[in-house]
């Protein structure tokens, strides 16, 4: 199925909830190296058996689905669903693959996601979403974190 697929792994998404977590990786064709064809998600079951596992469909509409806004060969603009505030791009920097959006203000390459979530009657709640990553300029440690207001 990917064998005509090249994936590389842009950042991942935790919680704490439990230590399973969502994987954003940006496939390319092994045919055409220098093209960026889309972006990715699925689950790493941690707290389990470690398998992977992809978005269910209410997981892509409502929270960690994956929204292209734009394709060039050289970068995809696009954003997670339900950090929908947060724009992404995925780009290669030094020969690696990576996603890099504002941290306060900072031009940086993304290292974590992290969600403090609590789930009451099968409902969860988010409190807060920590961004955290090095400032693309001079590699300094930069985070944000992004409360309802």
């Amino acid at each position: 199925m990917y064998e005509d697929q090249v994936r590389y792994e842009l950042f991942k998404v935790t919680k704490s909830e439990n230590k399973n977590y969502v994987v954003y990786e940006l496939v390319m064709k092994k045919d055409e190296p220098e093209k960026m064809e889309t972006v990715h998600a699925f689950w790493i079951r941690a707290a389990e058996d470690g398998a992977k596992r992809d978005l269910k469909w209410i997981e892509k509409q409502m929270r960690y689905g994956v929204r292209i806004d734009e394709v060039h060969d050289d970068n995809i603009k696009f954003h997670v669903v339900a950090i929908s505030r947060i724009n992404l791009t995925a780009i290669k920097k030094d020969d690696k693959y990576l996603c890099k959006c504002l941290i306060n203000g900072v031009d940086a390459i993304i290292e974590t996601i992290y969600i403090d979530v609590v789930t009451s009657m099968f409902v969860p709640h988010v409190n807060s979403i920590t961004i955290s990553g090095k400032a693309l300029d001079d590699g300094r440690e930069v985070s944000e974190v992004i409360t309802k207001a």
